[in-house]
């Protein structure tokens, strides 16, 4: 015979405890949590509940539509009367902030920044207005594949980013 194991521990959440946990974004504030924007305050008011009115005006958008399904003897002002109350239902949700974004924090220290090398540009842009000119036959032949190839490489190379370790002279 086995002897019985022991039942798991009721303090250890289970995978799904877990998942619902991080899905469940308007509950982290009441319940005392850190979110994973630490740091960052929302733009506008905080989230307190599930977000009812978006949903009704998704529903109601949604029952709208099949009410404007062709059939016999459709009417049209049942979908319009829908969708009008699924529009305050959104503008209610807007004027109530029932979403939130957090304030904008950007990823990196330094902006982004692009730089290219002009010479290598000029070659491209010249070399691919001479590719579309050769290819004006429709057909593929050396030359003017050669062309177009070339006007991609230099193109590439305008925009390559230099190594940052190494020395690089082109």
């Amino acid at each position: 015979m086995t002897e019985p194991q022991p039942p798991i521990p009721v303090t250890e959440p289970s995978v799904w405890d877990y998942f619902v946990e991080k899905i469940k974004f308007w509950d982290r504030e009441s319940s005392g949590q850190e979110s994973d924007n630490e740091g960052r305050s929302p733009v506008s008011g905080e989230v307190k509940g599930f977000p009812w009115r978006t949903g009704l005006a998704l529903a109601l958008a949604l029952i709208a539509q099949l009410t404007l399904e062709p059939s016999l003897n459709r009417t049209p002002w049942p979908g319009v009367v829908l969708y009008g109350l699924a529009l305050a239902c959104l503008v209610a949700a807007i004027f109530t902030k029932e979403w939130a974004l957090p304030a904008h924090r950007p990823d990196a220290e330094n902006a982004l920044s692009t730089t290219f090398k002009m010479d290598f540009l000029l070659i491209g842009i010249a070399l691919a207005v001479i590719a579309f000119l050769l290819f004006g036959s429709g057909r593929f032949g050396f030359l003017n594949t050669l062309t177009w190839l070339l006007s991609i490489l230099f193109l590439f190379l305008a925009f390559r980013k230099p190594k940052t370790g190494g020395k690089q002279d082109w």
